[in-house]
């Protein structure tokens, strides 16, 4: 779950960074838009990936709970 976090904290660095890149870059440069795309879909790949990790990490609580 931490190397998660650690994940989304760098690829909201990212989008900061695409996205400042791109607002400094003509429209017709699509390039920035690639980047700032690719930033968005990583972010959503980490946050999948934290709400898994949660969901995991409460089913295995709940199991402990029972056992106990």
């Amino acid at each position: 779950l931490d190397l998660a976090r650690m994940k989304l904290h760098n690829a909201q660095a990212l989008l900061v960074g695409a996205s400042l890149y791109a607002a400094r870059l003509p429209m017709a440069d699509s390039r920035a838009e690639v980047v700032v795309l690719e930033a968005e879909k990583l972010r959503a790949q980490v946050r999948e990936i934290i709400t898994q990790a949660k969901q995991k990490q409460e089913s295995q609580n709940e199991q402990e709970k029972s056992k106990g």
